[in-house]
Order: C-alpha cells, then structure tokens, then sequence
C-alpha cells in the first residue's frame, strides 16, 4: 500500500498563489525515504463548486479542512468545511460540511451537504465503522462533537450539478465529547510533518490514507510532468522521394504511459532520389520553437 497526503496550502499573494487556489485539497505521497512527493506541480486536486444566484451570477467558494476516508466498494470519500472564496464563514452551509467521491483521487463527484447541526463548523473527520459511518467535528467555538450516520449519498441528480447543491443527509444522535477522544490515527506524526513542512511550500497538512499502489502509480504518472522515456523508428525506410520519406513518423514513448508520433527533420545532403541504392541517413525529432510572449497584450494562450 501507499500513502497519501491530503493537505491545503497557505496562500501567497493574490497574483502567485490566492485564497481560491490555496484554499483546495492537494495531494503528495510519501517516498521510500520516509519524505513526501507533492502532485500536480503542488497545486490543489479537488476544488468546491460555486453557487448560483436567481441572476444566473456565480458565488465563488473554497474548502478548509479537508480529510480523507475509505467508503465501501473501493472508494474514498472526502469531507471539508465549505467557505466563501476569501476563506470567510459560508452562510450558505452553515451547519454543514460538503462531501465528495473519488475512486481515484484524480477524478470527483460532488455529492452535497452533510448537515450536522447548526453552528459553522470548523474541522470534521469521517471513518467507516461495522454499521455505517462515524463523524467528529469541532464547531467554531471549538468544542467537539460525535455522531452516527448510517449511510452516505454518493450520486448527484444530472439536473441539479450546476446548482447549489442541496442537504443529502444528516448525523443523527450528535453528542458532545472532549477533544482528546477525537480519532487522529490518520494524521501526520512529528517526523511526518516537518518532512511535509520541509519539502511542500506552504503545505498545511490534514490527513492521510493507504490506497493501494496501481492508484498511486496512476497519480504518479498523470500528476506529474511526464518525461521522455524511449524512441522508435523502423532500422530500414522505403522512399523514391523526400515526400515519401517524410510519412515515416518517430514513434516516442513517455513515463506516463503515453505516446506520440513525431515529424522528423531528416539530412538528405548525399541522398540523390534519382538514383536507387541504399543510403546511410540521419534524422532530428522536430520540435516547434515559438516566440515569447505568443501575442502582445493578450491574455495567455493554454493548450489542453
């Protein structure tokens, strides 16, 4: 099994790294050596979806306090405090936590609000048990509270995506309890985090969880920057003329799993067309160079 880590970031300015790009899940795994390895450049994985107003204008939101867990059938499920996109109190969800599905952990499906009483909430745990599911959370007064929930909802209605999604369920049977009962198994020990610490920018860390390693693999390989890993092209070419010789295409293999056929840029200087016989030849991958910046005065190009 692996272990990843789930954990936010502290944000830099509004114009390197702001509220609404910090304030999202971002993952890292943890190496042989006991360090951790952030994904996707450490930049956030999984972000809340906004809300929606009569006017058809968008509420912009954030998540704190993200924490991962196993649910039933090889999934995972995450629960966060929902915020504004500043990080402030979110009236909208006062009360209630926001939950997601994943399978693996690079694709998700927001689920809803779990509502579990009717202060703002500040931190909140979930762990699967024989008969259902147990949650802790700390309001923001900071005291802790312990409840039950039988199931949990893991489909969103097709019609109701774009919305602000409604309350899915609630805890029943909430009880107060101290805060030194709270389960923190999941968390980061000391060498753990200044290992975080050390190695993420900025990483405020929350929890983390075993997944197994063809998962952990996946995400190392499509959340990380890919990298050249092999060439092929076939020993011996058949071409009467430098348009036929330019079909053939350089086969390239990538760490990620991934490939592409390449144009080559072949040196024909003591090939004669005109004259059949075998020739020794030499070929470049050809790559395009491009100007910086592509355009003046205009916002940046992305390729997808």
């Amino acid at each position: 099994m692996a272990i990843l880590l789930n954990y936010t970031r502290k944000p830099i300015s509004s114009t390197l790294y702001d509220p609404k790009l910090a304030y999202s899940m971002h993952l890292a795994l943890k190496n042989e050596d006991g360090s951790f390895q952030a994904l996707n450049h450490n930049s956030g994985v999984l972000f809340v979806k906004a809300t929606e107003n009569e006017d058809g204008s968008l509420n912009a939101k954030s998540l704190k306090n993200p924490y991962v867990f196993e649910l039933q059938g090889e999934t995972y499920g995450v629960v966060a405090v929902r915020t504004e996109g500043e990080g402030e109190p979110d009236e909208e969800s006062k009360g209630c936590v926001v939950l997601f599905t994943t399978k693996d952990f690079l694709e998700y499906a927001e689920v809803g609000l779990l509502r579990l009483g009717e202060e703002y909430v500040e931190k909140v745990y979930c762990s699967k048990e024989a008969d259902g599911y147990a949650v802790q959370w700390c309001n923001a007064q900071g005291s802790w509270y312990a409840a039950s929930v039988a199931e949990l909802p893991t489909d969103i209605p097709e019609q109701e995506w774009w919305k602000n999604t409604p309350v899915v369920a609630e805890a029943t049977e909430a009880r107060e309890v101290e805060a030194s009962v709270v389960c923190a198994k999941e968390l980061p020990d000391a060498t753990e985090q200044s290992s975080i610490e050390k190695n993420i920018e900025g990483a405020v860390w929350h929890n983390m969880v075993a997944i197994p390693e063809h998962i952990a693999e996946r995400l190392c390989k499509k959340l990380q920057t890919p990298y050249h890993v092999g060439i092929e092209i076939p020993e011996k070419l058949v071409a009467a003329s430098r348009e036929e010789l330019l079909q053939y295409k350089a086969v390239a293999y990538y760490s990620d799993g991934t490939v592409a056929k390449k144009q080559i840029d072949w040196d024909l200087k003591n090939v004669d067309f005109a004259v059949p016989d075998e020739y020794e030849i030499e070929g470049t991958v050809h790559q395009e160079h491009f100007a910086f910046p592509v355009a003046e005065h205009r916002a940046d190009p992305c390729i997808g």
